[in-house]
């Protein structure tokens, strides 16, 4: 096992690093099921709750319809994870989106997404919970906004939600000034 030793980190301007710290964290959880559109984004507008007694620090994050506005400007580090099951059929393919827009709204982008991929079993019932993580330097906190869309090839599929526990959770991290 190797050891390394410093007696400081200098940023490239020759002062002094002053370490990583979180500035902010908030944790959003989906509380109930729904099911998808067929080869189509479904927006999660709905059924989102902040968990603010076990995950908070610093200022919320705030949400309407499913639209995130952040609290203050900086780098922040955004995730998205959950769980998707189907009832039947054959193989689909589900995934995630982290949709982005700089003018409040009234245009959306993909900055981040996931696929993966439901295999068929002997079972009626296939789970799976692909995640996606982008970071997204936050410079207009007026504007700029987030919402995930959940994705699928094929009928019979269902993001999973409870109040009881993370089934599929939204965090929002910030990890550092713009």
């Amino acid at each position: 096992m190797s050891t390394l030793k410093v007696n400081a980190i200098t940023e490239a301007d020759g002062s002094r690093f002053e370490g990583f710290e979180v500035a902010n964290y908030d944790e959003w959880r989906y509380t109930s099921d729904i099911t998808l559109n067929t080869n189509s984004e479904t927006d999660i507008t709905a059924n989102l709750s902040r968990l603010t007694a076990e995950s908070a620090l610093g200022p919320a994050m705030t949400e309407s319809s499913g639209v995130f506005t952040f609290p203050s400007t900086g780098i922040w580090l955004i995730k998205c994870f959950g769980n998707f099951y189907r009832t039947g059929g054959s193989r689909r393919f589900v995934g995630w989106r982290i949709k982005y827009s700089a003018n409040n709204g009234s245009d959306w982008s993909t900055l981040a997404g996931v696929t993966d991929n439901m295999s068929d079993h002997s079972s009626n019932v296939t789970y799976v919970s692909p995640s996606v993580t982008t970071p997204l330097d936050v410079t207009d906190t007026s504007n700029q906004k987030i919402k995930f869309t959940g994705i699928c090839t094929s009928s019979q599929v269902h993001i999973s939600g409870t109040a009881d526990y993370n089934s599929t959770s939204f965090n929002f991290t910030k990890i550092g000034p713009t």
